[in-house]
């Protein structure tokens, strides 16, 4: 997931690390989402997502996993959907076309969290959460990884700021592999299954840009093979991480004997 870089967001962006005075949790009012305490925040001096070319005639129907829904019908949160787990779906914002293009919508406030190795421990994995605050001019995609709780992600795409974890993520491993990065597919925007709990959202039809697309849900054998395949890669990224763990105690142990 998120191998490639997307069409829909540039990749021309720069890093900069510095004190930033912002909070560790994130508060939501009626018109913003901000964030308001100490923290070291990683700016990413990226563009916003640019507006994504869809062939408007052509719209091909979608599959989706069927979704958990409360007696009122909203969908049930937390959702686990593929490797993320949905938290908050958010609140779509009608009054800027800067939320929103032809292909996907950023709710304010929408959150998902997933599990991804870790940017400071080479032998671990950690819990990153993605959220979409308000920027004024327009959405700011933050990451916060858990092992990290003081130093968020902050830039004006989801692939800017998810660019930066996988970039910090190779580099702590020693690795050679493309940082380059899809900020649609590890934020979960590329996911039938989450595009249709955005699109369900009060305000979506509002959307000038947003182009309206075709939902169906799967057949239940189909559906749970979907899930089976999902819970199988989550299982495999945590086993990758207690691998590490396993090999790095087992040098700590041979260093212990050596000496």
């Amino acid at each position: 997931m998120g191998k490639g870089h997307s069409s829909e967001e540039s990749d021309n962006s720069s890093t900069t690390e510095t004190p930033f005075f912002v909070a560790p949790f994130i508060t939501t009012t009626k018109d913003r989402v901000t964030i308001n305490q100490q923290q070291k925040m990683t700016t990413v001096a990226s563009a916003p997502p640019k507006r994504s070319k869809i062939n408007r005639i052509n719209i091909k129907t979608r599959r989706v996993q069927p979704i958990e829904r409360d007696i009122d019908g909203n969908p049930k949160l937390p959702q686990q959907i593929g490797v993320l787990t949905v938290l908050n779906l958010g609140k779509i914002s009608t009054e800027k076309d800067t939320f929103h293009n032809e292909r996907y919508i950023f709710p304010i406030g929408y959150t998902v969290r997933r599990t991804y190795p870790s940017m400071i421990d080479p032998n671990n994995n950690t819990i990153i959460t993605s959220t979409i605050l308000d920027g004024g001019d327009g959405p700011r995609f933050h990451v916060l990884a858990a092992d990290q709780p003081t130093e968020p992600i902050v830039a004006n795409s989801a692939t800017g700021a998810w660019t930066v974890v996988v970039r910090k993520s190779n580099e702590i491993r020693q690795r050679e592999h493309s940082n380059s990065a899809s900020g649609p597919d590890y934020y979960g925007f590329k996911h039938p299954t989450i595009a249709k709990m955005i699109q369900d959202l009060p305000g979506a039809n509002q959307l000038k840009n947003y182009v309206w697309q075709n939902f169906e849900e799967m057949e239940p054998r189909a559906a749970k093979g979907v899930m089976a395949a999902a819970e199988k890669k989550r299982d495999n990224l945590e086993q990758m991480g207690n691998a590490n763990k396993r090999l790095a105690d087992s040098d700590e142990e041979i260093d212990e004997l050596d000496e």
